[in-house]
């Protein structure tokens, strides 16, 4: 049975070197969103390069880990404990949200989160109230990362740190999401990337949503390796074959969906 899939490259504007090589496979019709870090001081310049894709789906990559001061063990702790302030996170959402507007010239296809914030307790009541002052009127959908695929361990962690809970306030409000969610797994030396990815094409449900993080190494990157193996497959004839096989097709989220 034929289906189609969502490939979104994250990080966009994190490097010139990393956003160049999403542009590149874009250009390319190797995937089909990408979510824009807009706090980065190289957004500005680089959201230029965007404009001219009219092929792909361009979403907030909404982040409070990066820019923002928050390290990630210390956020996930206070959202579970409901110490983080509802209105402070809704500031600067929506100061990510206008960092977008203000240089796409419209609001983004979709939300997702840096590190997965997006859907932790209190973070995901923020967005929600966002989501409503801003997208009432538009398209735009929301990543899930529940149910999982081919993720593992690391994958089924993620879905049950507010995975489930978001999917839940996503279907109850009808707010527009991923199917099915993929794309983790354990950055390691020598994972073999095609298999994983095979097993994604095979295991992903027709809607689904595959996240990648391709790119080129830039300075101070922990995943640098992780974003070369996937560039490079990305760009590959085997990619393409390998999607032909498995019959998937890969497209923006409101054909796909």
């Amino acid at each position: 049975m034929k289906k189609s899939l969502v490939l979104c490259a994250d990080d966009f504007a994190i490097s010139e070197p990393v956003s160049d090589a999403i542009v590149r496979l874009a250009n390319e019709n190797r995937i089909s969103a990408t979510s824009c870090l807009t706090s980065s001081p190289l957004w500005p310049k680089l959201a230029v390069n965007l404009h001219v894709l009219d092929s792909i789906d361009v979403g907030l990559h909404l982040e409070l880990t990066e820019y923002q001061g928050y390290r990630l063990p210390t956020l996930l702790i206070q959202s579970y404990l409901r110490r983080l302030s509802v209105d402070r996170l809704l500031d600067i959402i929506q100061t990510q949200v206008d960092h977008f507007t203000e240089h796409m010239g419209r609001l983004p296809d979709f939300i997702d989160g840096h590190q997965h914030v997006h859907q932790f307790p209190r973070i995901r009541n923020a967005l929600l109230v966002a989501y409503a002052r801003n997208f009432s009127h538009s398209k735009s959908y929301i990543r899930c990362t529940a149910p999982q695929v081919a993720g593992g361990l690391k994958g089924e962690l993620i879905a049950r740190l507010g995975g489930h809970a978001l999917r839940r306030r996503l279907r109850h409000a009808n707010i527009p999401h991923n199917q099915t969610f993929a794309g983790a797994y354990h950055f390691k030396a020598g994972i073999n990337y095609r298999n994983l990815f095979n097993r994604v094409l095979q295991e992903s449900q027709d809607g689904g949503l595959v996240m990648c993080h391709p790119g080129v190494q830039h300075e101070n990157d922990p995943i640098a390796s992780m974003r070369g193996r996937e560039y490079s497959y990305l760009m590959s004839d085997d990619f393409i074959a390998d999607c032909e096989q498995q019959r998937v097709t890969i497209s923006r989220f409101n054909t796909s969906y």
